[in-house]
C-alpha cells in the first residue's frame, strides 16, 4: 500500500465514524489521482471496504503517474487512459468520451457482483451526468459532487438520483478557498521568479469564492481588478475594452471567461493562469493549436507572446504527488470527502435532488481542522 502516513484529521474521521456493512457497496469515482486521494481509499480498505469494489479515473492535468502506478500495484481498478493528453484537443470534449467508456467498463464489473448500492464520487460533474443517463440500468445509486463547476453542470439536469452537494457546503465555501488561493499564487510567483519579472496590473476573472479570496490576498500589494459576468459582483463593466491593460490574468470563473474571439485583445507578454478547472477558462485549446503539439499538460507555453501557464490547466496541479496545497491543509478537503462517503453509505437512493452534506459531519471535520490549525499556530508561536 502507499507509504505516506495519513494526516491526523483523516485518521480522526475514520476513527470516529462507524464504518460497517461495506461488502455490497461499489464506488465509481472521478478524482484527482494524487497521494491524498489514495490515502482516502487506503483508509477505506482498512475499514473493510473491498478493494475490488472500486473503479476510478482521473484527469490528465491532476494525475501523478507515480500515484497511478501505486494504485494499480495495490490492485485498484484505475483507468490509465486518464494520463493521456493531446494539446490540440479540447479537454472537456475528450474527457466526456473517456468518462462514457470508463463508466461502461466499470458497470461490467458491477454487474458481476451482488451490489446493493452504487456510490458515484465525482469532481466536475461529467461522471454524474453520464450516470444520470443510465440510472435505470443501475443498482440504487447515490452521488457526491465536490466542485462548484460540477454542481453547475448537474443543476441543469433533471436528477434521477440523490447527489450529496459538498460544493455548496459552508466549510467548503469558507475554509477551502483560502488554502486553494495560496497554492495558486505560490505557483504564479514561481513562474514570475523564473522569467525574472513582476506583475503590474492583475485581472481576476470571476468573483466567486476563489476570485474573492484571491483579490483579498493581492489587493494591498498589487493593482487588481475583478471582472464578473454578474453586474453586482464586477468592478469592471466591459471586459473586451479592458483586456489589453493587464499583464497577469487569473481565471477563476470555472467557465470560458476569455473566448478565442478575444485572444487578439490580450497584450503580448501577458501571463494567463487558471485557478479553476479543466482548460476552459481561456479557451486554451485555440492557443495551443498555434504551436507544435505537446503531450505534457504541465508545460508553460509562450504563444504569440502570451504566456499560457500549465497549458491552460489549473496551476495548482503540476504533475507531482500532491497539488500546491500542503498536506496539512488539504487534509481538510479529503476528510470532507470521506465524511460525504460515509453519508452516502447511509443515504437512501429514492430522493431525486441535491442533498446537503450532513451538518454533524461538517462540524466534525471543520472543528477538527480548526483545532489542528490552532494547535500548529500555538506550537509555531512558542518557537
Amino acid at each position: 500500500m502507499q507509504p505516506h502516513k495519513s494526516p491526523p484529521l483523516l485518521e480522526s474521521i475514520f476513527d470516529q465514524l462507524p464504518w460497517k456493512d461495506l461488502d455490497d457497496i461499489y464506488i465509481i469515482a472521478c478524482q484527482h489521482l494524487l497521494t491524498d486521494t489514495h490515502m482516502i481509499f487506503t483508509k477505506l480498505f482498512e475499514k473493510g471496504f473491498p478493494l475490488e469494489n472500486l473503479s476510478i479515473i482521473g484527469k490528465c492535468y491532476s494525475a501523478s503517474d507515480k500515484v497511478v502506478s501505486e494504485m494499480l500495484n495495490d490492485g485498484i481498478d484505475v483507468d490509465e487512459s486518464c494520463l493521456n493528453f493531446s494539446s490540440h484537443k479540447k479537454f472537456d470534449c475528450n474527457f466526456k468520451i473517456m468518462i462514457a467508456n470508463f463508466l461502461k467498463n466499470s458497470l461490467i464489473r458491477v454487474r458481476k457482483k451482488n451490489i446493493k448500492k452504487l456510490i458515484i464520487l465525482d469532481d466536475g460533474g461529467h461522471l454524474l451526468a453520464e450516470v444520470n443517463k443510465h440510472i435505470h440500468e443501475l443498482p440504487p445509486t447515490v452521488g457526491i459532487e465536490q466542485t462548484t463547476s460540477g454542481y453547475e453542470v448537474m443543476k441543469e439536469e433533471t436528477l434521477n438520483y440523490p447527489i450529496i452537494n459538498i460544493a455548496r457546503s459552508r466549510p467548503k465555501l469558507t475554509i477551502e478557498p483560502n488554502m486553494i488561493v495560496k497554492g495558486i499564487w505560490m505557483r504564479i510567483c514561481n513562474y514570475y521568479s523564473q522569467i525574472k519579472k513582476t506583475p503590474q496590473n492583475i485581472l481576476i476573472l470571476g468573483n466567486g469564492a476563489i476570485g474573492k479570496y484571491l483579490n483579498v490576498l493581492l489587493q494591498d500589494d498589487y493593482s487588481t481588478k475583478v471582472f464578473d459576468v454578474d453586474n453586482k459582483k464586477t468592478e469592471m463593466e466591459n471586459l473586451e475594452q479592458n483586456l489589453e491593460k493587464f499583464d497577469l490574468i487569473i481565471g477563476c470563473s470555472g467557465k470560458t471567461s476569455i473566448p478565442a474571439s478575444l485572444h487578439h485583445k490580450i497584450s503580448p507578454g501577458t501571463v494567463l493562469a487558471s485557478g479553476s478547472s479543466s482548460d476552459r477558462e481561456f479557451d486554451a485549446v485555440h492557443l495551443r493549436n498555434k504551436i507544435e503539439m505537446t503531450a505534457n499538460p504541465h508545460e508553460n507555453l509562450i504563444i504569440e507572446g502570451i504566456h499560457l501557464l500549465n497549458c491552460g490547466f489549473p496551476v495548482n496541479f503540476y504533475g507531482h504527488r500532491f497539488s500546491s496545497i500542503p498536506l496539512s491543509e488539504i487534509q481538510f478537503t479529503i476528510s470532507l470527502l470521506s465524511a460525504a462517503l460515509f453519508q452516502a453509505f447511509q443515504t437512501p437512493s429514492f430522493v431525486r435532488d441535491f442533498i446537503d452534506l450532513n451538518h454533524d459531519l461538517e462540524k466534525i471535520v471543520s472543528e477538527g481542522y480548526l483545532a489542528l490549525q490552532q494547535s500548529h499556530q500555538l506550537a509555531t508561536n512558542a518557537l
